[in-house]
């Protein structure tokens, strides 16, 4: 119940930031992991300050299709055009995991179906990345990136013999592929 709160939390956040951002001059875009994940993401971000050579937006996405784990991510992205069309850009920010694909059970079964008692707990945490944006026009954009999303995963496993057993998985690395519209 309550990580069923914590995400009708977190998506009427979303929601707001979104419903206010819309009377600016916002950016949409859908992107596509093309590594094994093949996530599908929908996403937003606005310009926040420009600055004499770069610029800073906010943004947010949001996984909609993943065969792993579904997150929403938080982030601050500084962006340095290098051409009227073509700009480099990184992101810095956090990744909430709001559905596990059922991660956490799947292990639990396994570990009880070897006859080992244990919890396995999923957690997010740090996102970034880097990136280059190609503008076709004043609305239509592409862009290609590559994102980590860093993933904790614990393993309390109880041995009546030795001292608890904790494991870690890999962090999440996308390469994704973006198509962004500007309102």
């Amino acid at each position: 119940m309550k990580n069923i709160l914590y995400i009708i939390y977190v998506r009427a956040k979303i929601f707001f930031i979104l419903m206010i951002s819309i009377s600016f001059s916002s950016n949409f875009y859908v992107s596509y992991d093309t590594d094994d994940t093949e996530i599908i993401s929908f996403g937003y971000y606005q310009n926040l300050n420009e600055y004499e050579k770069w610029s800073l937006d906010v943004g947010v996405d949001l996984d909609i299709e993943s065969d792993f784990l579904k997150f929403i991510n938080i982030y601050l992205q500084p962006t340095l055009p290098v051409s009227n069309k073509i700009s480099l850009w990184s992101s810095f920010g956090y990744g909430f995991i709001y559905d596990d694909g059922g991660f956490e059970n799947l292990n639990e079964t396994l570990l009880l179906q070897m006859g080992i008692a244990g919890k396995v707990n999923v957690s997010s945490g740090f996102s970034h990345g880097i990136g280059l944006s190609y503008d076709l026009n004043d609305k239509i954009g592409f862009r290609l990136g590559m994102i980590r999303n860093e993933i904790n995963a614990d393993y309390k496993i109880v041995v009546p013999c030795c001292d608890n057993y904790e494991a870690d998985i890999d962090n999440l690395d996308r390469t994704n592929i973006y198509i962004t519209y500007k309102f």
